[in-house]
């Protein structure tokens, strides 16, 4: 299955294999390969869900601002067409407010998308009642299921994964083709920049003789608005002053309403959940089912694909709150009543009663032929279960107790990540008990062939691990007993207690243990992190017995000589003294004959 660049991705190198891209993905659109994950374009559904629980914010989604700002350079007109959901973002402010802080960055003009609003209501009213509709009907059946296509995201949601609804899609475009065609009619000119509370509508855009040129996010064009200064650049209206409009506001050219008339225009109402159904004339032959929120409007398409709900109006946004509820609002903080409020004060005279003679009332125009998405449904390749079982084993699951479902890959459950990984896109290394069941594993390997003593001990100074070498040392009979246990019962604790006292990364230590024999050299390391003290020791006990039993045999050694040397300087001094007497007694001999010969020699004379 080839994926090409999405209108969607996400920057690579901020990917942290968290997962909550694939657990928060409604149709699991995401492949996850070499650590990193990707959104899988042909199965993607434009939500944006991913990148908004994405905690790197590694959102790199297509921006067409700097293309706008060319235009700008180049003084061509360039017309904003604004989705109703503005108040979502400028609750303060009047339309009139926004639109000149769009003709001060440089647009030329800007009107409500709910013009268009106004034109698609009438369509889905003439379907509703039976009359220009191209909806499919059964046999015997006179008033089929209708499903809404205004959410460009649910619209691609029945498109690519309820092939078999696409006949009860309306046949009726979306509000930015709509309204474009609209702009387009009266400035035929002008390039069409459209503001909306999501990227979906960029993958209505096909190229050379689209009515929209381009498309921005509502949070793009606050951030656009703050970095020229110019309010309002949000919920506060912060910025930069705003020049009152010249020849009145948009909406008094085209309806006729003078500053004294109330701004009431009932289509604006498409920007909240039901919206479309309460601004229309009610029809009795149908009945509309209200909903929003992607997993209700998954859930309902999954029960309506069983039949039976002819009758029966859908009304769908993918969006919890619907479109004010959309992606750029919901990373802001939440003012749901606030702009429900004015987003109905706006559309009926009380806010409350629609009044169906307040409304935009643009020019008719024919309307075009409503644009599919993705012409290409999702398609999943086959997996057997033999293939699943493979995987299941790779991943240590080899029965159902196995199958934690635990849902850490982003998967509801093992079944469906070991098939999500046969289609590849997922990696077995997602799966996070195994990895870290593996993990454990190698670790109990690695710290039992360590030869050293090694022992972990947390903050309140009680025994966390110890290899099989430590609890061998420390009393193989109690090694049960021990994990859990204070270290103080085994070992003095105070160096650790200083560590803990004064934050020391390192400490090197020797501490002799309450049998007052065994001996340990010792290094502690300070994991603040996870808050533990990780010891690591080495006995020397027998090297220091060794040393003693060496240090002895020295003594004995200095004893010996000293003894030796005694004993043959006596001997140096018995022999000196005997060989002095006889030195004497010759020295007596050979005087006595010195004399005798020299008497003789006298006598001779």
């Amino acid at each position: 299955m080839e994926h090409t660049q999405s209108i969607l991705q996400f920057k690579e190198t901020n990917c942290t294999n968290c997962y909550k891209c694939v657990r928060n993905c409604p149709v699991k659109a995401i492949r996850v390969r070499s650590q990193h994950a990707q959104i899988m374009t042909d199965l993607c559904i434009l939500c944006e869900k991913c990148t908004l629980v994405c905690p790197q914010n590694a959102k790199a989604e297509q921006n067409q601002v700097p293309q706008i700002q060319g235009l700008f350079r180049t003084r061509e007109k360039v017309i904003a067409s604004v989705h109703p959901a503005w108040p979502a973002q400028y609750a303060d402010m009047s339309f009139s407010d926004l639109r000149q802080a769009l003709i001060q960055l440089g647009f030329s003009d800007a009107f409500e998308a709910a013009e268009g609003a106004a034109l698609i209501k009438q369509e889905y009213e003439n379907l509703l009642a039976g009359g220009q509709s191209s909806v499919p009907s059964g046999a015997g059946q006179s008033r089929p299921l209708v499903i809404s296509a205004q959410c460009p995201v649910a619209a691609l949601l029945v498109e690519r994964y309820f092939p078999e609804l696409v006949p009860s899609l309306a046949p009726i475009p979306s509000l930015m083709q709509v309204h474009a065609e609209l702009l387009k009619r009266r400035f035929p000119d002008a390039r069409i920049v459209y503001i909306s509370p999501c990227i979906a509508p960029l993958g209505e855009l096909s190229g050379e003789g689209d009515p929209v040129d381009y498309v921005i996010t509502f949070a793009e064009l606050a951030q656009w608005l703050r970095g020229r200064k110019i309010g309002p650049a949000g919920q506060s209206g912060a910025g930069a002053d705003i020049r009152p409009a010249d020849g009145g506001s948009a909406d008094s050219e085209i309806h006729g309403a003078t500053q004294s008339e109330p701004d009431i225009r009932l289509s604006r109402l498409s920007a909240i959940p039901g919206g479309l159904s309460l601004s229309m004339r009610q029809d009795a032959g149908y009945e509309a089912i209200i909903v929003h929120g992607m997993e209700n409007c998954q859930h309902i398409l999954e029960e309506v694909r069983q039949g039976g709900y002819d009758g029966y109006f859908l009304e769908l946004n993918a969006c919890s709150n619907g479109c004010i509820g959309g992606p750029s609002f919901q990373k802001q903080e939440p003012r749901l009543i606030r702009t429900v409020t004015t987003v109905k004060n706006l559309s009926m005279p009380d806010g409350k009663t629609p009044d169906y003679d307040l409304d935009f009332y643009p020019e008719p125009i024919v309307l075009p032929k409503r644009k599919s998405l993705r012409e290409k449904t999702a398609e999943m390749e086959p997996v057997s279960e033999s293939q699943i079982r493979v995987v299941l084993e790779q991943m240590g699951k080899y029965s159902k107790k196995d199958e934690y479902n635990c849902g850490a890959c982003g998967y509801n459950t093992c079944r469906e990540k070991a098939e999500a990984v046969c289609r590849g896109k997922a990696e077995i290394t997602m799966c996070v008990p195994f990895m870290r069941a593996r993990q454990e594993s190698h670790s109990r390997k690695i710290i039992a062939a360590i030869p050293g003593l090694l022992m972990t001990v947390d903050y309140h100074l009680d025994i966390v691990s110890m290899n099989k070498a430590a609890l061998d040392l420390f009393d193989i009979t109690r090694k049960k007993d021990l994990i859990g246990k204070p270290v103080s019962d085994i070992m003095d604790d105070y160096a650790l207690v200083n560590m803990i006292s004064f934050d020391k990364k390192l400490v090197q230590d020797r501490v002799t243990l309450p049998d007052g024999r065994t001996c340990l050299d010792r290094v502690i390391t300070n994991d603040r992190k996870n808050r533990l003290i990780v010891c690591m020791m080495k006995d020397i006990t027998k090297e220091i017995e060794q040393k003693r039993q060496l240090r002895k045999a020295q003594a004995e050694a200095v004893n010996i000589a000293d003894r030796l040397m005694a004993e043959q300087l006596h001997m140096v001094h018995r022999i000196a003294g005997m060989l002095g007497e006889t030195a004497a007694d010759t020295k007596v001999a050979l005087e006595e004959l010195k004399t005798t010969i020299r008497q003789e020699q006298e006598e001779e004379e």
